[in-house]
């Protein structure tokens, strides 16, 4: 499947990133902040379904529009998040995408994806609607 200009583009950017940096460390240099320097910042957000422990990362890490479409409350933009967040969106990242296809063959609810997105929002500091 090709993928598009911006998931490549998103791909070259994360190569670039350095994990774990500070967002204070990263200073705008000549008046420009270079937005490939801010890494990952929130911590694996864990959770437990069908006996089996699993870690997405912190929903701030996740592209604007992926988080935007699982706010709001739309159970497959909820489980694309989860897919995003499992890392699963890109198929050359064997060990996310076995995990996402392990956590997909657990019977999913409307009300476990939904107290899902919703603790996932406050663990990374977020809040519906916002």
């Amino acid at each position: 499947m090709p993928q598009t200009i911006a998931k490549k583009a998103a791909k070259k950017a994360a190569a670039k990133r350095t994990p774990g940096r500070a967002l204070a460390s990263v200073r705008a240099t000549d008046d420009v902040l270079d937005l490939d320097a801010v890494g990952a910042e929130g911590t694996p957000f864990p959770f437990t379904i069908g006996g089996e422990r699993y870690e997405v990362c912190d929903l701030n890490d996740l592209p604007i529009e992926v988080v935007e479409a699982a706010d709001s409350g739309g159970v497959q933009a909820i489980r694309e998040a989860i897919k995003f967040g499992f890392g699963a969106d890109d198929p050359t990242n064997s060990e996310a995408m076995d995990n996402w296809t392990s956590f997909s063959l657990n019977r999913l609810s409307i009300r476990q994806a939904t107290a899902l997105f919703l603790n996932w929002l406050s663990h990374s500091g977020l809040k519906q609607g916002e």
